[in-house]
């Protein structure tokens, strides 16, 4: 990543937009390397409840209507919002305190 540059007579000049453009893009990969953290954080936090409270796939995908299939890209990190990571948080606790397994 860095500004484009134009070389002329041995030495090169940036042109200003360049340079704010790289910065506005450095600090976008920031912040979002900072948000990945909270995912994974919560993925660990759904598969250790799941298996403490021997909750299966299949009834937690039941439980939020979802598919086993899409549950399970959400719950490996390939797909899901905050939206999806709410619900489905909201249907294990009904899950936990039902003490459901199957």
């Amino acid at each position: 990543i860095g500004p484009g540059t134009a070389n002329s007579h041995g030495y090169e000049r940036t042109h200003i937009d360049g340079l704010r453009n790289t910065y506005a893009l450095l600090l976008a990969y920031l912040e979002a390397g900072q948000k990945e953290a909270e995912p994974v954080d919560w993925l660990e936090d759904v598969a250790s409840r799941m298996k403490a409270g021997k909750i299966t796939g299949k009834a937690l995908a039941q439980e939020c209507g979802y598919t086993p299939t899409y549950l399970s890209t959400v719950l490996t990190g390939k797909k899901g919002t905050e939206q999806t990571r709410k619900r489905i948080s909201e249907g294990l606790q009904r899950l936990e305190r039902r003490g459901k397994t199957r």
